[in-house]
């Protein structure tokens, strides 16, 4: 049982990046949603299964999120 039904961490950089990653180890939430300008970042970690929603959007990225990083 997670936590969060659902996480939003905006930016996935290097802080934003070891954030969702933590948040993906620990079952922190239930869905990750990445929101981050830059197409390579957000391929990079849904290829890599930090997060499970890629967005470029914050708006949209942080509806229904219980935590918003």
């Amino acid at each position: 049982m997670s936590l969060f039904e659902r996480i939003t961490v905006i930016g996935l950089g290097l802080i934003g990046g070891s954030i969702a990653q933590a948040a993906k180890q620990y079952r922190l939430a239930d869905t990750i949603v990445g929101c981050d300008i830059n197409q390579t970042s957000l391929q990079y970690a849904r290829a890599e299964g930090f997060i499970d929603v890629p967005s470029h959007n914050p708006l949209s990225a942080v509806q229904h999120s219980q935590l918003v990083i």
